[in-house]
């Protein structure tokens, strides 16, 4: 489970990295009773850190990650303790982390259709003052100095915090900074039979799926399966070209006019059946010039203006990954909204794009590394 993570995280992933790295933190941290999981080969632990610590050290490491390793950290510092190659990785956490629990601000449905991850952390807040203010006292206030995008899907049920604070209660008091007071004895019993009702409930069950490669840019003939649509169809003059580079990208460029009632380019994949499914999350890897791009969905049985769209936003000659669930698009024709006309059906998906459209001419420059699919929950 943990292997296919890490070879995409490896590839560049960051989303599969946080996925690798909560199943290996989770699998030594908890009873297999309730996570549903195995033993965690000791080398994937090991990559899985190391990998870890280079998005750190190297400032790749978004704030959501920041914060989910910072929780990881504080509920199970030891683990952090038994780097390996890695030791200062601990002492680099400390630095960099916003240790409140990171779905402390969104809503549990922000984090579906990320398998396990995405059902523990919601479990973890209890949205009532009173943890808040117990949150912010344990933090110090703290909190990520900008709001993370975290994948959105529909939600699915998780229940219980309690699981998490067993493993960790045990060790404490093993290690003597627990007290031995019927207190404690009562608290650590209360929250692993906690853990195992909620385990025999099913949650432990939930699958961790891989991210499916859907576009790649690596063949002789990548460039054959896709198009340019630009303005020039409504009289326009503006010139969106595409190419694939040595590096094995697909490089979107050229310049946007706004003569002629004109003002969007645009890169296509071809129509063929892509496959997708109720619950999937695209997932993009693109380095772009800090405008703001649309990721469109083609479907079969629409009109040539019509698609759905999200906005894609980048960062200037920075490599960036961008994930959207599928019913976060939303549908449009002619560039307008069109409110009521409901999600998108994934089957009906035959191509995707790429457009630009902002109303500020000059040249422009999108590169894309790779499109891939997140499986939502169990598929």
């Amino acid at each position: 489970m943990a292997s296919g993570y890490l070879r995409l995280a490896r590839s560049g992933s960051l989303e599969a990295l946080k996925r690798a790295s909560f199943i290996c933190w989770y699998a030594q941290v908890e009873p297999p009773c309730f996570t549903g999981l195995g033993d965690i080969d000791d080398d994937q632990v090991l990559q899985a850190k190391e990998l870890m610590a280079r998005r750190f050290e190297s400032g790749e490491a978004d704030d959501e990650y920041a914060a989910m390793v910072g929780w990881y950290e504080r509920i199970a510092d030891w683990w952090f303790g038994e780097m390996g190659t890695v030791p200062r990785l601990s002492a680099r956490i400390r630095e960099l982390t916003c240790l409140a629990c990171p779905s402390d601000e969104c809503d549990a449905s922000e984090w579906a259709g990320r398998g396990a991850m995405g059902a523990y952390f919601p479990s973890m807040t209890r949205r009532d003052p009173k943890r808040r203010e117990a949150v912010r006292v344990m933090t110090g206030g703290r909190r990520c100095s900008r709001p993370w995008d975290p994948v959105g899907a529909r939600a699915r049920p998780t229940i219980g915090d309690h699981g998490a604070t067993a493993r960790g209660l045990l060790r404490s008091w093993m290690a003597g900074s627990l007290p031995l007071s019927w207190h404690g004895v009562i608290r650590m019993s209360r929250v692993m039979v906690v853990a195992a009702l909620v385990a025999l409930m099913g949650v432990s069950s939930m699958a961790q799926a891989p991210e499916v490669p859907l576009f790649v840019f690596a063949s002789p003939d990548a460039a054959a399966g896709w198009q340019a649509v630009n303005d020039g169809v409504m009289g326009g003059v503006s010139d969106g070209r595409f190419r694939i580079t040595e590096r094995q990208t697909l490089e979107f460029h050229g310049t946007l006019s706004l003569e002629n009632n004109g003002g969007f380019a645009s890169v296509r994949s071809r129509p063929r059946t892509l496959g997708l499914q109720t619950g999937d999350t695209l997932v993009v890897r693109v380095r772009g010039d800090g405008r703001e791009y649309q990721l469109n969905l083609y479907a079969s049985g629409q009109g040539r203006a019509f698609s759905y769209r999200a906005p894609l936003q980048t960062r200037s000659g920075e490599w960036i990954e961008v994930a959207v669930a599928l019913d976060r698009f939303e549908a449009t024709s002619f560039g307008r909204v069109l409110r009521g006309a409901g999600p998108v059906d994934p089957r009906s998906v035959t191509s995707i794009g790429f457009l630009l459209a902002e109303k500020t001419p000059g040249p422009f420059l999108l590169e894309v590394a790779w499109v891939k699919v997140l499986r939502g929950p169990g598929r």
